[in-house]
């Protein structure tokens, strides 16, 4: 679609509301942070802050928000208007919802909205999703990996009016206290969320007051359309084609050891993306699955990171993007499906499509990185004098690129610039203590640019208690490209007392009697590129940084290198030299 059509708005004002929608989705992605109880909330930033219009075409979301919620708080609006109908919308009014027929994620995630009205008349909407530290269910914390039914896993909130008319819906909050175990965090970070939301709504209409309403969504048009234009511009220089990767999750967490394969084809036309996901596994008895909407993130996460990455998202930078989904799909469940783990599977999905555009932009794309969404949780024991709840979700090595290393002790593709928890942190609020943070030596994929490096955590737990632990790729590790070697896989080893030492990857309802010992090793990122073409000196480095080790500089560079890291050159071209 072409920006050139007449329009009565000028370009510095274009650009004035373009600048002003980041610093108010900021803004609200900002008093978020200082004002919400959990830390899952204000320190690891497990949320997204968004504008919307009032069709839920998204004008602009923070730039800090998770790229996994790019997708889908249009549906919160839709399901608002379905539900209520803009005439049953009064001015004070706010929504919450976690319903996982409409988002098909994991109910700890949960969206509050407010209708921005001007002129009696509802113009927009400020949005605000939150990951809740308890959302009730069989153990704390949710997110089970194996759990068989929606049921097990917390209270399904479907789209209510949170205030009415600016009055609190007691009633529907006395009701949510009930179900969760944690309800001074957990309310504390819902008017964490009620507040942004109002800040964004106050922001949005000094806009609209300073420009008027029609130049306001006049400028949006031209941006929406200006962002169309910059992503089909970047797709048009993809070659036409139809491309195909697979990759495998483990198991569903039901059925143990039984792989899920994850097979797209990505179709490129034109100006035009379709990924298409008629061949991944049908509905999963465990709580792999999701809903259409979490579909979507995965095309629209994948493109927009080899077309416009630093754009704020907004509507019209998806336009040129598709999905074709069957129903009854993994992507596609239908209810009672249980969802706890969404999430795993998407991460994957988007570097496969990556993969897949692998083969027609080769210089664009990098290896596979370590996109597991697991991590632990350790609970105390039912009945114990206190109760305590501690949760980590995992970082790893994100893949090599065509031109550089990859990134090392990074969260996956869906969560971003998402934080792990600070050991200070995590030790305050739960009676654990961090022994050992550090980068895995020799984890991240060989290749002429390495993969990024995993990480190793090891904690000790002070007082007895439970824990749950999942990973799910220890048998799909990270994959070089072009001759890149694969990075380390994901692993958790166990010293509990009274047993011997084991390891797993994923695995529930663990007695950890007080001393027992948790090791948690990430993966590294896939290489790109021969080893053997990586440049000596550079492999001299990273045995100086404690990256590679002189073994593996040896064994799979070819490069010989002193523990101190000084490369021996003569040598090193005499190794290179054999075949």
């Amino acid at each position: 679609m072409s920006v050139a059509a007449e329009t009565l708005v000028d370009p510095i004002t274009v650009e004035v509301v373009r600048h002003t929608i980041t610093a108010i989705a900021d803004d609200m992605e900002v008093n978020l942070t200082r004002t919400a109880f959990s830390p899952i909330v204000y320190e690891s930033k497990d949320f997204c802050a968004a504008l919307l219009d009032a069709e839920g075409q998204m004008i602009g979301q923070a730039m800090g928000s998770l790229p996994v919620f790019l997708c889908d708080l249009g549906y919160a609006i839709q399901d608002i208007v379905n539900v209520y109908g803009l005439d049953g919308i009064e001015p004070g009014d706010m929504f919450a919802s976690n319903d996982p027929n409409v988002f098909g994620q994991h109910l700890n995630n949960v969206v509050v909205t407010l209708p921005i009205f001007w002129q009696d008349r509802v113009i927009a909407f400020a949005a605000v999703r939150a990951h809740w530290l308890d959302i009730g269910g069989r153990d704390p914390g949710g997110w089970n990996a194996d759990t068989t039914e929606i049921y097990q896993e917390g209270l399904q909130i479907p789209t209510l009016k949170l205030y009415r008319r600016g009055e609190l819906n007691d009633e529907l909050l006395r009701l949510i206290s009930l179900n969760i175990r944690r309800p001074e965090q957990v309310m504390g970070d819902l008017r964490a969320q009620v507040a942004a939301c109002h800040l964004g709504a106050r922001r949005f209409l000094d806009l609209v007051s300073k420009f008027g309403r029609e130049t306001v969504f006049e400028s949006i048009r031209i941006i929406w359309d200006q962002s169309e234009e910059r992503v089909r511009r970047a797709i048009s220089e993809i070659p036409d084609g139809v491309y195909t990767a697979e990759s495998l999750l483990d198991d569903d967490g039901v059925r143990r050891d039984v792989p899920i394969p994850l097979k797209v084809h990505v179709i490129v036309a034109g100006t035009q993306v379709t990924v298409d996901f008629s061949d991944v596994p049908e509905q999963t008895p465990g709580p792999l699955n999701t809903r259409p909407a979490a579909a979507m993130a995965v095309a629209r996460i994948a493109v927009k990171m080899i077309a416009a990455p630093l754009e704020i998202a907004n509507e019209g930078g998806f336009r040129p993007i598709d999905i074709i989904l069957p129903e009854g799909k993994m992507l596609s469940a239908k209810r009672p499906a249980p969802v706890a783990q969404w999430s795993p599977a998407l991460a994957t999905l988007i570097d496969t499509v990556l993969a897949a555009l692998s083969q027609a932009i080769p210089d664009r794309i990098p290896a596979g990185s370590r996109n597991d969404v697991g991590g632990v949780k350790v609970y105390s024991e039912p009945g114990s004098a206190r109760s305590w709840y501690h949760s980590h979700s995992c970082t790893g090595g994100w893949g090599a690129l065509p031109f550089r290393d990859g990134v090392c002790g990074m969260k996956s593709l869906n969560h971003g610039d998402s934080k792990i928890l600070p050991a200070e942190v995590a030790e305050a609020g739960a009676p654990v203590l961090i022994e050992e943070e550090a980068l895995l030596p020799d984890s991240g994929g060989a290749g002429k640019f390495r993969g990024g490096l995993g990480t190793g955590r090891t904690f000790r737990v002070l007082e007895d208690g439970i824990g749950a632990f999942s990973m799910h790729r220890s048998k799909c590790p990270p994959w070089g490209l072009y001759g890149g070697q694969p990075g380390k896989p994901d692993m958790f080893f166990f010293d509990v007392p009274g047993r011997e030492p084991f390891n797993a990857s994923k695995i529930e309802n663990v007695p950890l009697p007080r001393g027992s010992r948790v090791r948690m090793e990430t993966a590294g990122g896939g290489g790109w590129g021969d080893a053997r073409q990586r440049d000596p000196a550079l492999v001299a480095e990273d045995v100086r940084q404690g990256y590679v080790s002189v073994e593996e500089a040896r064994r799979t560079y070819a490069c010989v290198v002193s523990e101190e890291g000084q490369l021996d050159v003569e040598a090193t071209k005499s190794l290179r030299a054999l075949p």
